[in-house]
């Protein structure tokens, strides 16, 4: 393989000798397509995943029952299961449902030869999708790098070699493999990974005319506005038509009108009848709600038509409609056609409409629409983690769609919790003949561990013991304070670990060697073979970022975080709030009417008192002329950089001139504030592609933070800034689908059944059908929807048990009431007391954790205390504590607790911020140097110097830069090479464009004076000796790619020590002085200038602008002893290794086993100022050039350093 070849050829690399400079054009043809992106293709795999192989299922297994419960559930192997049999499978709690949904896309792509373009993958939340596309890619990117000899074994997961051995078996052809993933990697972003409404937007939008659809429609989030004017003219009227007094006055009494309209316009008659209790309803009144409950919906259907607007609900509801006037199918089979591959993910959470959708689209399919080609279908979810019916979700639609799909699997082992935890989980829920979910068609399964995740250790009398993995807290006699005494003891405890984490004496297990605070040995059993083994395990110091507080509601958590804040510990709590209604967003439109209009004073006068310009009312009122046209300036560059590349670029110009980062991070509140900026300018952009000015972009922002709306968009709810330092406070339902390593559920006794609820509508679904319950006054729920919420509430604490890796805490205390329960002898022997226990208050002895202990909804204080008596024999993993044996439940929030080092607790220093606040190819590692070390002996006394001429007088700035680079970027190199009128005319051509666009001048001569010079520059860098034997007129746009975008995820644990260490071993003039210690996590991510191939080989080049004014006057002054010291000084040596590990990146997965270390050139850094066509080469060296051969394995140990 040589850089002129075909990328995916299978040749050798040509030789130097052989390459002439005529072949030497043609590098990677596919650059300008297929920009660097390796968090797809080089993040570490997920942890192994091994399901228990299941035999060949039998005919009778597969065939459709009455009875869905009836069917034979099989272990599913993800490696193995048949494609193309519409598949039900359920994935519990940490079983590996995403590694499944990708590792079966990967199979459809490759056995059933299914364009990526031909998947559908659903999921139900927009980052739920972008994590799912990310690790779609990611596993489609390590099997490619797997079968082309990229990976080793060791290197990939163990399914990724389970599933080549298995196509090796089958005598799957190999190379076609590879072209199939070439192919779907090259045309990924085609891929159909989406929410639910974005896949029904994008078929009504792509089908307008066969669905009856919109040209043009703007969805939002709620139709509220719309909603109430409907049900003011509806009312109006019927008030008009009333009889009398008495009959408005009674209409007058509805409760939540619009609430009632919004369900009724969610859910289609034909799928949720309505049905009004008329012994509910006065008689007068019946008749005008039965005309609210027909009209208003077909009266909301056509304001939002007759407007262009709807939320994205409506969508599924239109893509329902139009499926039911599709009279001849030709719409529904369209969208057949498009998809052959169906995935849906988080299906528990479906609905009637969602449901109905993908069944008529894709499980009763007419015989003609199969047209002989295979399709898949999956279903995938977990019924016992059905816990948002507050979202519409309804899980017997679930369990109706068993009826329907003919084939049930399950994922059979848990990968996230460790042996004790999973095991005290599965026993705790798995008894008897009761349900622990409190019905009949939902059985807890249990699950198989993963002998490879460890729980949580302390170092007791220099010997490091596992601490038992679960923890029920409770207390069973007298009187106590429940709320207080949760908040108090589990801070207290938690303060404790933290502490304990800090002396180095409690710790979790790790696979980094970083950080190691001991090791200790511990025997796992392995589950497939019974074999057991004794292995080391290394542990790091126990972090607050370990720990997570999982509550109901987040009222529960204010005494909590106020105990927590007395011990000196912080906490991390999600919000609700809105961000476009936060101080941020205040400033947000301050500054856009100064992009409106930048030469308004008053407006500007305003834009300087936000946070995010920074001057002071001193500065203000002083009335600087300097600052005021300085400021005036960069909002318009910022106006002239919006109408070029949108908002983002005209914000990110202004934050980077007006230093917000450097000013905000040291602040209290600061980096929260700048979370905020960021948050809103990312949903600024995207309202950007619609709105394209300032003015309209001002006036959709105005509009859109005074609407008024139920509730806060998922998109616009607040994010956590990002410290890791610190306890997470959680809803349990937000934290559905995280986890953590330790985590606390307090105030489990008031997660139980609540009173009664009281609405003016109730969803009545049961395994027959939805039918909605309307009344015109609030009116009580039935005992069946009582019962209902009551499992739902099971399921939650299902939810937050299963989020715990290694240590679980149940905070469950209780309330005795005075008299002591019945018992007998042999129940006292069961419960493994010795005299008879107080009974149990009812309104905490039911609760949720105690409905599935017993598989009761009424719950006996025998029943309880026996079960937890045989789980704490059974299970060694799990204990009973009372609460009082953890803290004494007397103290109040204000003592100081008695607990050693905590008034110490959470007292680091916080740990510098690295940022994504900067933008630079290399900011994320740069930006730990401190600015002690930024060389102040480049900025000396400014005297008056002789004018410069040619490219030395040429601008400076950052404007100039740009101006440079991009005549650089558009400029055909062999064009503009040859000294001929055609060759200068096109250089002076791309000089002007350029100059016109990004500077202005103050006459012509002066910007006649810049296009010649620039033009001049232009044929100096094509035609100088850029590199030994190789010039730039040589290298023609195939064999280049500009701006190149890379990727890099950084393994867990690199630090800037190792990063230094490892680059000062590579000599003294590459060492950074001054870096901070820091951990680095996360990405890296920018853009090389160019990326080329020429003599045989692959080159990163970086063109610099730099002046260098105090030390040089002519070109000739670019020396290489000066330019050293520039690199040193701006650390552009740490800068193009980084960009020669993401080249190295890069090829290996573009070649395959046809990469070779020595194809990599090394780094060539052009100083546009200084370089010359004339100048002579002096060995390795030339003037304005420094070029760095790079050895091969210095490139690879620095990648080996990051992976």
């Amino acid at each position: 393989m040589k850089p002129n070849d075909p990328i995916f050829d299978n040749e050798m690399p040509m030789s130097d000798n052989e390459a002439s400079l005529a072949e030497s054009d043609a590098l990677l043809k596919e650059w300008d397509n297929s920009p660097i992106d390796d968090e797809a293709f080089y993040s570490a795999a997920e942890s192994a995943m091994e399901p228990e192989t299941v035999e060949e299922e039998s005919q009778n297994d597969q065939e459709a029952t009455c009875d869905p419960t009836s069917r034979k559930t099989q272990p599913f192997d993800v490696v193995s299961a048949k494609l193309t049999i519409p598949t039900l499978l359920e994935a519990s709690a940490g079983t590996g449902k995403t590694f499944s949904i990708k590792h079966l896309v990967l199979r459809l792509i490759v056995e059933e030869k299914m364009p990526i373009n031909q998947l559908l993958v659903v999921t139900f939340t927009r980052a739920a999708t972008a994590e799912l596309k990310s690790r779609i890619r990611e596993h489609l990117s390590e099997m490619l790098g797997f079968l082309t000899g990229h990976f080793s074994e060791s290197e990939v997961d163990q399914k990724i070699v389970e599933q080549a051995e298995a196509w090796a078996e089958n005598n799957l052809n190999q190379d076609e493999a590879i072209q199939a993933l070439r192919k779907a990697m090259e045309t990924f972003d085609d891929a159909s990974i989406s929410t639910i409404h974005g896949f029904c937007q994008k078929v009504l939008t792509n089908h307008v005319f066969t669905s009856s659809g919109y040209f043009d429609r703007e969805y939002s989030d709620s139709d509220l506005p719309l909603r109430q004017q409907v049900v003011e003219d509806f009312l109006r009227r019927a008030l008009a038509n009333a009889a009398d007094d008495d009959e408005r006055r009674e209409i007058m009494t509805g409760a939540d009108w619009e609430k009632k309209l919004g369900l009724l316009t969610a859910l289609p008659e034909p799928l949720a009848p309505r049905k009004i209790d008329a012994s509910q309803v006065q008689p007068c009144v019946l008749p005008v709600l039965e005309a609210f409950v027909h009209e208003a919906p077909k009266a909301l259907r056509e304001l939002k038509r007759s407007t262009g607007t709807g939320t994205y609900d409506d969508l599924l509801s239109e893509l329902w409609w139009a499926l039911q006037n599709d009279k001849d199918g030709s719409f529904a089979r369209r969208i057949r056609e498009a998809y052959r591959g169906v995935l849906i993910d988080e299906f528990q959470d479906t609905d009637p409409v969602q449901f109905e959708i993908f069944n008529q689209l894709f499980l009763q399919i007419p015989e003609g629409d199969l047209q002989g080609l295979s399709r898949a279908l999956f279903f995938v979810g977990d019924p016992k983690q059905a816990i948002y019916s507050f979202r519409s979700a309804d899980l017997d639609t679930y369990m109706r769609a068993k009826f329907l799909i003919r084939h049930h699997a399950r994922l059979v082992k848990n990968f996230r919790s460790c042996p004790d935890l999973m095991n005290a989980v599965n026993a705790f829920f798995n008894h008897g003949p009761e349900s622990a979910f409190l019905r009949d068609d939902l059985k807890y399964e249990s699950v198989n561990t993963n002998e490879k995740v460890f729980g949580l250790f302390e170092k007791i009398d220099g010997v490091w013991q596992q601490v038992p993995a679960v923890e029920c807290w409770t207390s069973f006699e007298g009187e106590v304070d429940a709320t207080e005494a949760t908040a108090v003891t589990v801070a207290v405890d938690i303060a404790r670990l933290i502490a304990k984490g800090r002396q180095k004496v409690m710790g979790l297990a790790t696979k980094s060697e970083h950080d190691v605070i001991g090791t200790t040995t511990v025997t796992i059993k392995h589950e497939e073979t019974n074999e057991v083994e004794d292995v080391t395990v290394n542990l790091r110091a126990l972090r607050p970022g370990d720990i997570a507080i999982l509550v109901q509601k987040r009222e529960f958590a204010t005494q909590i975080r106020e105990a927590l804040a007395h011990r000196h510990v912080r906490v991390a709590m999600r919000n609700q709030d809105d961000v476009f209604k936060t101080e941020e967003a205040d400033e947000i439109v301050r500054l856009l009417h100064a992009f409106e209009s930048p030469a308004n004073e008053k407006v500007m006068t305003a834009a300087r008192t936000t946070r995010f310009i920074g001057d002071t009312l001193s500065d203000i009122v002083s009335d600087d002329e300097s600052r005021r046209t300085q400021l005036r300036q960069y909002f318009e560059e910022g106006v002239l950089r919006w109408r070029r590349a949108g908002v983002a670029s005209a914000f990110a110009y202004l934050f980077e001139k007006v230093n917000v980062a450097q000013r905000l991070l040291p602040l209290e509140k600061g980096e929260a504030r700048l979370v905020n900026y960021a948050h809103i300018l990312e949903l600024l952009n995207e309202a950007g592609r619609q709105y394209t000015t300032p003015s309209s972009l001002l006036a959709w922002f105005e509009q859109i933070r005074t609407s008024p709306s139920e509730s806060t968009p998922e998109a616009r709810r607040l994010r956590l800034p990002s410290d890791a330092n610190l306890v997470t406070i959680e809803t349990i339902h937000s934290s559905k689908g995280l986890q953590y390593p330790i985590v606390y559920l307090p105030h489990g006794e008031k997660l139980n059944k609540g009173r009664s609820e009281s609405q003016a509508f109730f969803k009545d679904s049961s395994p027959a059908g939805m039918q909605l319950l309307i009344g015109h006054n609030k009116f009580s729920e039935t005992t069946a929807l009582k019962s209902k919420r009551f499992e739902e509430r099971v399921r939650l604490a299902y939810v937050g048990m299963t989020r715990a890796i290694s240590h679980l805490v149940l905070v469950l205390p209780q309330k005795a009431n005075k008299g002591k329960a019945e018992v007998t002898e042999k129940a006292l022997q069961a419960m493994g007391l010795t005299e008879a226990p107080f009974e149990l208050h009812k309104t905490g002895r039911e609760n949720a954790y105690f409905m599935a202990l017993t598989g009761k909804a009424d719950v006996a204080t025998v029943d309880v205390l026996t079960r937890l008596h045989q789980l704490e024999c059974e299970q060694p993993g799990f204990v009973v504590v009372d609460i009082k044996d953890k803290l004494n439940v007397g103290m109040g929030l204000a003592d100081t607790p008695d607990v050693p080092d905590l008034t110490k607790l959470d007292a680091d220093t916080p740990q510098a911020i690295r940022p994504s606040w900067y933008q630079s190819s290399f900011s994320s590692i740069s930006r730990t140097v401190t600015d002690d070390d930024m060389g102040l002996g480049w900025f000396g006394s400014k005297t008056k110097s002789a004018k410069l001429t040619g490219i030395m007088g040429f601008p400076r700035g950052t404007k100039a830069g740009d101006c440079l680079h991009h005549m650089l970027e558009v400029a055909d190199f062999p064009q503009i090479a040859p000294d001929t009128p055609e060759a200068n005319d096109e250089r002076h051509r791309i000089a002007r464009r350029m100059i016109e666009t990004f500077l202005s001048f103050k006459d012509e001569a002066s910007r006649e004076e810049a296009v010649d010079a620039a033009a001049q520059m232009l044929y100096d860098v094509v035609n100088a000796e850029i590199l030994p034997g190789i010039y730039l007129r040589d290298v023609r746009m195939s064999a280049r790619h500009s701006e190149m975008p890379f990727f890099l995820r950084l393994r867990e644990g690199l630090t800037t020590q190792a990063l230094k260490e490892m680059i000062a071993s590579f000599g003294p003039q590459y060492a950074v002085d001054g870096m901070a210690d820091a951990e680095l996590t996360g990405f890296l991510n920018g853009f090389i200038d160019l990326a080329f191939g020429a003599g045989g080989k692959f080159w990163i080049l970086d063109w610099k602008s730099n002046a260098i004014a105090n030390l040089v006057s002519g070109p000739e002054d670019f020396t290489q002893s000066v330019m050293a010291d520039e690199m040193t000084h701006h650390r552009y040596r740490l800068q193009y290794l980084i960009y020669l590990v993401a080249l190295r990146r890069f090829l290996k997965v573009r070649l395959g086993r046809a990469f070779n270390p020595s194809l990599i050139g090394g780094a060539c850094y052009v100083f546009l100022r200084g370089v010359s066509a004339q100048a002579v080469r002096e060995g390795d060296h030339i003037q304005g050039v420094v070029y760095d051969p790079v050895p091969a394995e210095w490139i690879e140990r620095l990648d080996n350093l990051f992976s």
